[in-house]
């Protein structure tokens, strides 16, 4: 990390995309991967005459986050026209709440530290502008798309902290399954206002705003950046402008995209469609009774439940998915320390390689627990695990898989008896080789009877021939 002599104040402004079935205001398909401009219509296009009615899922789904962020619901909330213009925005105007979000004065308690939320509001996405090298291309699928966007005091000092608030969130709306937290494809957004001021100066100095950063290794190289080119031109004894910047992967640096609007400049007024909305007791309960384990009561249950050590359980509990998937596996095999081992230690290096959907197919949880069960009771040897674990990435049945293991082992053991054998009857080896044929059941009989349980003879003349082939050529 950057060092400088100056405060630094971070705040964070973090878009979720709502995994609502449908969009804010209209009906159409919420989805990311969809063909440009196919999932629009006259509501979320903003075209004369057509009215917004509000998805009540979304406002469920607001109201679960914000009592996981101990946020107060607001009683009466409603909705403000933002008005701006950006070709990617084909109303004019984003319906987005101002005056009276649904989400005031909350908290996240990450790593012992109280991280204080200014508010959560329910706002609407707008489009996507494509840039070529020639053209700017525009898709209208993401507008009208439900966002939730959490707004928090800019009470971080350096990009660390950030990031370790972003995957605190992320995992909190996984957990809610409200939002996948994908930064990737859109589904997690964070723009940042940072401001440095020396250290005798109680006032923080101007904000600007960092966008375009997505991804959480771009959240911590932009701020890092931002941090640097600020203290140069404090350093220099020069103005920093209130201003909004753009983060460039690609060129490491942040660009100016404009000077920063101050709130006049979008002329909010109440959207006249909508009208306000009274939010009572019954459904905060409601919500409230649908509210799913949170992660860190189920770090708590697994350290408790299944023993595991805080840093295991941390690794598990960090992603509901994995989480989910360990305690389905575990009720398959009952031992929580060996299906810990093989999923932190094997199938967290299979997911640097692959989809996460490989768990879901490929390596579900069935498959893996028949495979460590098969580890647990010493039916599959401790060298030929990783081996084997390996195989279940492929299409066949474990119990093929397992087959082919168990007659290698039967070969294996075939071979080490014969070792013996044959070096305790060198004469009669010798008379085989040299042609006295009915010397095979000779030795396939010792072999037999040196090892316990059903041995396939087959197996043991087949093993026989291709020594007695080797001796000969």
């Amino acid at each position: 990390m950057n060092k400088t002599p100056y405060d630094v104040n971070i705040g964070l402004e973090i878009h979720a995309r709502l995994k609502t079935r449908s969009k804010l205001f209209c009906r159409c398909e919420n989805r990311f991967d969809a063909e440009p401009n196919t999932l629009t219509c006259p509501i979320c296009l903003g075209l004369p005459g057509a009215l917004p009615v509000l998805n009540k899922k979304a406002i469920e789904f607001a109201i679960k986050l914000g009592l996981a962020c101990n946020c107060s619901i607001s009683e009466i909330t409603h909705f403000d026209r933002k008005n701006y213009f950006y070709p990617d925005l084909p109303k004019g105007f984003q319906i987005t709440q101002y005056e009276n979000p649904i989400c005031r004065n909350g908290f996240l308690v990450v790593s012992g530290r109280k991280i204080k939320i200014q508010q959560i509001h329910l706002e609407e996405d707008a489009g996507k502008s494509i840039h070529t090298n020639r053209v700017t291309l525009l898709d209208f699928n993401r507008c009208g798309v439900p966002l939730v966007e959490i707004v928090t005091e800019p009470i971080f000092s350096n990009p660390d902290e950030v990031i370790e608030f972003l995957l605190h969130l992320k995992r909190l709306l996984q957990y809610l399954d409200i939002s996948d937290g994908n930064m990737e494809e859109g589904s997690l957004r964070c723009d940042a206002n940072i401001s440095l001021k020396p250290k005798s100066f109680s006032e923080m100095g101007e904000k600007v705003e960092v966008k375009n950063m997505n991804s959480f290794k771009s959240v911590k190289k932009a701020l890092e950046y931002e941090i640097v080119r600020q203290t140069l031109l404090l350093n220099e004894h020069r103005n920093i402008n209130q201003e909004t910047r753009y983060w460039s992967q690609e060129q490491r640096r942040t660009f100016l995209m404009r000077r920063k609007e101050d709130t006049p400049d979008y002329r909010y007024f109440p959207e006249p469609d909508l009208p306000a909305l009274k939010i009572d007791t019954e459904l905060i309960d409601a919500c409230r009774s649908e509210m799913p384990e949170s992660p860190d009561d189920r770090f708590r249950r697994f350290r408790s439940e299944y023993g595991l050590t805080s840093e295991n359980a941390e690794l598990l509990t960090r992603d509901k998915l994995i989480a989910d998937y360990f305690e389905a596996v575990n009720s398959h095999v009952e031992d929580s320390d060996l299906v810990c081992r093989w999923i932190v230690n094997e199938v967290f290096r299979i997911l640097k390689h692959n989809t996460r959907d490989i768990l879901s197919n490929k390596l579900n949880a069935r498959r893996l627990a028949e495979f460590i069960c098969q580890v647990k009771t010493k039916n599959i040897s401790p060298n030929q695990a990783k081996s084997v674990f390996d195989q279940l990435l492929s299409d066949r049945q474990v119990k093929s898989i397992l087959s082919d293991v168990e007659s290698k082992n039967k070969t294996d053991q075939i071979s080490m008896v014969l070792d013996k054998i044959i070096n305790d009857n060198s004469r009669e080896w010798r008379r085989l080789i040299q042609g006295e044929k009915k010397l095979l059941n000779f030795f396939i009989g010792r072999v037999i009877r040196k090892l316990p349980g059903y041995i396939d003879p087959v197996q043991v003349r087949s093993e026989l021939s291709r020594r007695v082939d080797k001796e000969k050529s």
